[in-house]
């Protein structure tokens, strides 16, 4: 492990920070590296920023306070960046930021290769609720088109890599070294590394939380036996490694539904989850029939090594009987969505995730 990594995870509890502090840093002492960053932005955006200086989590007038800001030499805010590994979207991101964005520019998100794909969903969910995208592509590079802002994610594996490049055809040993540096903490973060934990990750309340989501699995699986579109009969409930849920038939199509720690750090998006295995409990791979169905309605999913894992999206800043009321209407979707089959034998007991 690189010093630089050690000495974020041994005395911060926001390695971000660190993080965001060095790449400005480097930014800030190398004109090659610059040179560099803006040619990644060009690459992936379409857009040359000419940056020639940088900020770090400057809060501005209109309260935004992204993580590093780009500024021309008319000293206009063109580029935000926003540094993660795993800690979640703000309330303003990406939304607010881009109202604060006064000029046409980019705002930036840098993160782990692995969290990428849940990253771009739900900036690209939340882009949607306020504003339809005029065009967004995943090719390597994760970019949404908004009015006249670009919204663009990218892992950090290779922006650093291009960086050190940069610096290194430069001649510049001590700026190579330097993002090498950074580059070891962000391997080890992308490895989800234990953070030391925080005040408040230790307060009942999150304790309290969990047991609600496990509770929110439970009533939502009633209230659709109850509506006739579920079937419970010989099956149980049933809890293992970050997983406590109930099985059921939807359709006659095997599934579980679940408070799934697993799912939600593999993949963000929400505490709860389905599982669908389909016509089988003891299918190897995913059923092309349901991710066929699901993909035809436009429901997200992920496939698991034998599972279609969808994420029922939970709303923030509102009472429990909104909350279960927007799960229950996304089941419903996901159910209609379903082909009817003809139900299979009950599931035996497992230790693994389901």
């Amino acid at each position: 492990m690189a010093v630089l990594s050690h000495l974020a995870l041994r005395f911060s509890n926001h390695p971000e920070n660190l993080a965001t502090e060095a790449l400005a840093y480097i930014l800030q002492r190398s004109a090659p590296v610059r040179t560099g960053l803006n040619r990644i932005v060009q690459t992936i955006a379409g857009k040359d920023l000419a940056l020639e200086r940088f900020e770090t989590q400057s809060s501005h007038e209109d309260l935004s306070r992204p993580d590093l800001c780009g500024l021309d030499a008319d000293g206009n805010r063109s580029l935000l960046i926003e540094v993660k590994f795993w800690a979640g979207l703000t309330e303003a991101q990406p939304n607010g930021y881009l109202a604060a964005m006064r000029r046409p520019g980019v705002l930036l998100f840098v993160a782990p290769e692995a969290r990428l794909t849940s990253l771009w969903h739900e900036l690209t969910r939340r882009i949607a609720e306020r504003q339809v995208p005029t065009g967004a592509k995943n090719d390597g590079a994760f970019t949404i088109v908004t009015g006249d802002h670009i919204v663009a994610a990218v892992s950090w594996r290779s922006l650093l890599l291009l960086l050190e490049q940069e610096a290194a055809a430069a001649a510049e040993a001590e700026t190579a070294a330097d993002v090498r540096q950074l580059q070891a903490l962000c391997e080890h973060m992308d490895t989800d590394a234990f953070l030391p934990l925080s005040s408040e990750e230790l307060t009942s309340s999150l304790g309290r939380r969990v047991v609600q989501f496990e509770a929110l699995s439970n009533d939502l699986t009633d209230a659709l036996v109850r509506l006739g579109l579920a079937d419970v009969s010989g099956l149980r409930a049933t809890a293992g490694w970050g997983y406590a849920g109930r099985y059921l038939y939807l359709k006659g199509n095997g599934a579980f539904l679940a408070f799934n720690a697993n799912n939600w750090s593999a993949f963000g998006q929400s505490p709860l989850w389905l599982d669908i295995s389909g016509d089988s409990w003891k299918r190897t791979t995913p059923s092309p029939a349901i991710k066929q169905a699901l993909h035809a309605a436009g429901i997200q999913y992920w496939e698991q090594q034998r599972l279609v894992s969808v994420p029922i999206i939970l709303p923030s800043a509102v009472e429990r009987d909104g909350v279960v009321a927007s799960a229950q209407r996304q089941l419903l979707r996901i159910i209609d969505a379903l082909p009817e089959i003809v139900r299979g034998a009950p599931p035996k007991p497992e230790p693994d995730t389901p």
